[in-house]
């Protein structure tokens, strides 16, 4: 099911498009580039799953705190201190701006990850890879389908044995354990019987033989084209500030941005227009609707 007019692209635009977002995000530490990122994606997983992601945002910030308490315990760098650790460390302002810089790219490319799990469906990974990396294309949908059935076997079993008094969270601890180990062999049991399952039927329906024609769900069109083209031009701008140092932020020993000029000026268009890039799409899609509608 489409989400939005993003979504409704063809497979290798989008891939191609997140492969250029994640690659331009993990090479820069500008701190305007990292604000790009995040607001970019948190809006458009806002979009993707309403209220829904709302609710639960609060888990993206995990990975980011504990990368940057990891970062002040023991990056003791800087030439500004700020306050002193119980072992006597000195925590410098240097320290505190990598760290929150850190976090805030490590939010971004998390919830990027996620915008991409919403829109790049295994039908899309089956377009994208079917035809070139049958046996691959099988085994990453396997193992992405394999997490919540894993989970919703779990319950079942857990349901049932709950039932009979051998539940998962019955009894003490020592219990637990054993109730809990019944539970995933059985599970186990159930996985590799499916996995086996499922390679003698794709096996027994010529899946990954030679002159089998592979599923495609949307011709690339020229919308496809001009969007893949305009995603390598603004990762080329974002990557290349990043190497040359345009577009890159020292830290240590004291924190300093790079002199502004026309290069910079343009590796930050590049990246923002390719951070907001989906939200763009869909808004400009929009408007033409609405002119179309008009004109009835």
């Amino acid at each position: 099911m489409y989400k939005d007019e993003f979504s409704r692209l063809h497979a290798f635009t989008i891939f191609f498009y997140y492969l250029c977002f994640f690659a331009s995000t993990a090479l820069t530490m500008h701190p305007y580039c990292i604000a790009a990122a995040l607001i970019g994606v948190f809006c458009y997983a806002a979009k993707l799953s309403g209220t829904r992601f709302i609710k639960k945002s609060w888990l993206f910030l995990l990975p980011g705190i504990a990368a940057a308490l990891i970062n002040v315990l023991f990056n003791h760098r800087g030439i500004t201190p700020v306050f002193s650790l119980p072992g006597g460390n000195k925590v410098t302002a240097e320290a505190l701006a990598y760290g929150a810089a850190a976090a805030f790219m490590l939010i971004a490319l998390c919830i990027g990850f996620y915008c991409f799990s919403k829109v790049f469906t295994s039908e899309r990974l089956t377009e994208l890879f079917a035809r070139h990396f049958p046996v691959f294309t099988v085994i990453l949908m396997m193992i992405l389908r394999f997490v919540p059935l894993f989970v919703r076997r779990f319950r079942q079993i857990n349901e049932a044995q709950t039932a009979l008094g051998k539940g998962a969270f019955r009894g003490n601890i020592f219990r637990r354990f054993k109730n809990l180990a019944a539970i995933f062999t059985v599970l186990t049991g159930m996985s590799l019987e499916e996995a086996i399952t499922t390679a003698d039927s794709m096996k027994s329906r010529g899946y990954g033989i030679d002159g089998r024609r592979c599923y495609t769900g949307k011709r690339f069109s020229t919308a496809d084209a001009v969007l893949t083209a305009f995603s390598a031009v603004c990762a080329a701008a974002a990557i290349y500030g990043a190497v040359s140092g345009k577009l890159d932020c020292v830290y240590y020993p004291r924190m300093t941005l790079p002199a502004f000029g026309a290069e910079l000026v343009l590796s930050a268009a590049g990246f923002t227009l390719l951070a907001f890039l989906p939200l763009v799409y869909d808004f400009l899609e929009e408007i033409r609707w609405r002119s179309r509608i008009s004109e009835i």
